[in-house]
């Protein structure tokens, strides 16, 4: 690591001598922490299902305020920076409003629903639940597009899943939110895993799990299920899908493969939400 790379690591890991944070919008903000609103309710996964297009449609209600920032990560890669660093990113209270933000890894990062239900016990939660297989390969694509895996194809990214997982498991309280390390694209998509994790924290009537196949085709009624859960009422919303992306189709050796991957997480899902899925 080159001398300018590690003074610009330090400056990161010492936000209070971080020049970048006393910017006008940064310093505005660090200011007025304590007049800020603190979220009411989170979006905790999962990404590649939706998080984003949901995340613009929410903050089109106009009792619901937009933070500066979509994915905070605050409770997963950010937690080293401190309470007041994460509500800098709220907006300033304001009567009959509301506020929120959308971090994916917050379902699945060792330790975060613990840190969440720690500084918000009573929150609300919502959390996408997207075909697994679709979501990985999503998910992966998308990192190549950001030149953020060196692996060229997805068959040589999954072979080394489960070791990605097992380092992020070791390392997580180590790990920065602007540290590059690859994905474990399958290992994620166990949600069964997750969501017991998540029940035994918080309870069901503060997880709200929708399927991404409802929000993709019947937007609308998703929607006011999600207003009525955040106790607001309906309002009108336009439709816009964010980060939607096509890519080849995936070798369907693979893809058998990753439908037995995930036959006994998904039969477990089932029954833990007492719904049908139809991923194949």
């Amino acid at each position: 690591m080159t001398l300018r790379k590690k003074f610009h690591r330090f400056l990161l890991d010492h936000p209070l001598v971080n020049p970048y944070g006393f910017k006008p919008t940064r310093f505005y903000q660090n200011l007025t922490v304590n007049s800020r609103m603190k979220p009411s309710f989170l979006i905790i996964g999962y990404a590649k299902s939706g998080t984003t297009s949901l995340f613009h449609y929410l903050s089109q209600h106009p009792q619901i305020c937009q933070p500066a920032l979509k994915e905070i990560q605050y409770f997963a890669q950010s937690y080293w920076r401190g309470k007041k660093w994460y509500q800098s990113h709220f907006p300033i209270r304001k009567k009959n409003c509301i506020t929120f933000e959308a971090s994916p890894d917050y379902i699945w990062y060792p330790n975060s629903l613990k840190r969440i239900h720690d500084e918000f016990p009573n929150i609300k939660l919502i959390l996408l639940l997207r075909n697994p297989i679709d979501r990985a390969y999503s998910h992966y694509n998308h990192k190549r597009t950001e030149n953020r895996d060196s692996m060229d194809t997805f068959e040589k990214a999954i072979d080394e899943d489960q070791e990605r997982y097992d380092f992020i498991l070791k390392n997580s309280e180590k790990l920065r939110a602007y540290d590059i390390f690859p994905a474990p694209y399958l290992s994620i998509g166990k949600y069964s895993r997750d969501l017991k994790n998540c029940y035994n924290i918080f309870t069901k009537k503060q997880v709200l799990v929708i399927k991404s196949d409802e929000l993709k085709i019947n937007p609308s009624d998703t929607l006011n299920k999600i207003f009525e859960f955040l106790n607001l009422p309906n309002a009108e919303v336009n439709f816009v899908k964010k980060n939607v992306r096509k890519y080849e189709q995936m070798n369907i050796k693979t893809r058998n493969m990753l439908s037995e991957y995930y036959n006994s997480s998904n039969q477990e899902l089932e029954n833990i939400l007492n719904i049908k899925l139809d991923w194949k």
